[in-house]
C-alpha cells in the first residue's frame, strides 16, 4: 500500500450515487390515459446504488484497480472521477489534468477523419489546436495508422479507433490517466506498447486508475484495488486480498 505521506490526487468525500431506471416497460398512449383515468401507475422504479456515503483518496503515482461484477458500477466510477458525471451526494476532489479513456468513440465523430478527431479528442482534454498538430505525426506512429490521417473513422476498426484514442490520451502527457478495458481491444503487440506506455507513466509517479475484468493485470500492475458489489458495498486493499474476496464473493452467489 502507498504511503499516507504521499501527495493526495483524487478524494472522493461521502459519495452517493445511484441510478433509477423505469422497468415497467413502454405504454402506449391509450394505455397511459386509462392509467391516468383509473389513477393508476404501473410503472416499476428501480434504483441501482452505485456508491452510497463512500470515502476514499487515491496517491500521486498509484495504479489503482476497480474490478466488480458486471454492473457494479465500475464505469460509473471512473466517469464520476473524470467529471463526466456528478454524484448525488458528496464531492470529488481532483488534483491534476486528467485524461479518460472510457470507452470507444468517446469524443470522437464517424465523419471527421483521424486528424479531426484527434484534434477534438486533445481539446477535450485541454491541449490547444497548435499542440496537438505539432505533435500529430506522433499520435498516428504510436497508434500505428499512419497513412489514415485523412480517413474518416467511419472506416476505422474499432482496434482503429481505441489505438487513435490511446495515443491522444497518452501522448498529451496527463498528471492522471483513467482507463477503461482499454487492453480488451487491440492486438498482442498494440497491448505490449500500451502496457509500456503506462510503465513510463508509473515510472515518472504520474496515477492510473484502470477498469478490467482481467484479474491478472490488475494482480500484475496494481498498488491498491477497489473491489464494488453490485450493492454499492465497497472494499479496498491490496490486490491479492481484492481479487480473492471477489472470488469469494461470486463463488458463494453473494
Amino acid at each position: 500500500m502507498i504511503a499516507d505521506s504521499k501527495e493526495v490526487v483524487i478524494k472522493v468525500e461521502n459519495v452517493t450515487k445511484e441510478y433509477v431506471i423505469n422497468i415497467g416497460g413502454k405504454k402506449s398512449y391509450k394505455q397511459s390515459f386509462i392509467n391516468l383515468i383509473k389513477k393508476q401507475n404501473e410503472e416499476k422504479i428501480k434504483r441501482i446504488k452505485i456508491f452510497n456515503d463512500v470515502n476514499f483518496s487515491i496517491n500521486k503515482g498509484e495504479v489503482f484497480g476497480i474490478i466488480g461484477e458486471n454492473g457494479a458500477g465500475k464505469s460509473t466510477t471512473l466517469k464520476m472521477l473524470a467529471g463526466i458525471i456528478t454524484p448525488d451526494k458528496g464531492k470529488i476532489s481532483v488534483n491534476g489534468t486528467v485524461a479518460a479513456l472510457l470507452e470507444i468513440g468517446l469524443a470522437f465523430h464517424p465523419d471527421l477523419t483521424g486528424v479531426e478527431n484527434a484534434r477534438l479528442y486533445g481539446s477535450v482534454l485541454g491541449v490547444s489546436r497548435k499542440k496537438m498538430m505539432q505533435i500529430m505525426g506522433e499520435v498516428f506512429k504510436f497508434a500505428e495508422l499512419e497513412g489514415y490521417e485523412q480517413v474518416p473513422l467511419k472506416k476505422y476498426s474499432s482496434g482503429m479507433q481505441v489505438r487513435l484514442a490511446f495515443s491522444v490520451a497518452t501522448i498529451v502527457d496527463p498528471d492522471i490517466l483513467l482507463l477503461d478495458e482499454v487492453f480488451s481491444v487491440g492486438d498482442q503487440k498494440f497491448q505490449e506498447k500500451s502496457f509500456s506506455k503506462i510503465n513510463s507513466f508509473i515510472e515518472r509517479e504520474k496515477t492510473v486508475l484502470l477498469v478490467t475484468h482481467d484479474l491478472g493485470i490488475v494482480e500484475e500492475m496494481c498498488t491498491r484495488v477497489l473491489y464494488l458489489e453490485k450493492r454499492g458495498a465497497i472494499h479496498i486493499g491490496n490486490p491479492k486480498d481484492m481479487i480473492r474476496l471477489y472470488h469469494e464473493k461470486i463463488d458463494g452467489g453473494n
